[in-house]
């Protein structure tokens, strides 16, 4: 009767840890089905590895949902808010202070909550005081 008791205890710990895993994977966008096949595939050896590496090196689908929920809204990422942003402190080098003020009033606009837009807003407040350079 012990060994009874101690597999099914095995048996229900294996199937709460699927269970689990399965719901990490329906948080990170996943289907039902995707989500319990990862979670089966996690708790075979040597395939476990190779998934989780794939599963924290990945887009995953609520990450490729929201980037293009983001470009339908006109709302860019921080790389993108990074490279707007280092156009305009290259205009301002170059001495054309009208157009990179543009650009950061640009970035402050398309990327808010960016550390970019921060920067930008920073830029626009120094040039504003008569400042050319950051």
């Amino acid at each position: 009767m012990n060994d009874f008791v101690s597999n099914a205890l095995t048996i229900l710990a294996l199937f709460v840890a699927i269970i689990l895993l399965g719901l990490t994977h329906r948080k990170a966008g996943y289907s039902t089905g995707q989500s319990l096949a990862w979670a089966i595939a996690l708790w075979i050896p040597g395939i476990n590895v190779v998934a989780y590496l794939y599963f924290l090196t990945t887009e995953w689908p609520i990450e490729r949902e929201l980037r293009e929920l983001r470009g339908l809204a006109g709302i860019g990422t921080e790389k993108e808010a990074a490279v707007n942003y280092e156009e305009a402190v290259k205009l301002q080098a170059k001495g054309r202070v009208a157009e990179a003020s543009r650009r950061y009033e640009d970035v402050v606009a398309r990327y808010p909550g960016t550390t970019a837009s921060r920067d930008a807003a920073k830029s626009i407040s120094f040039l504003k005081h008569g400042g050319d350079s950051p």
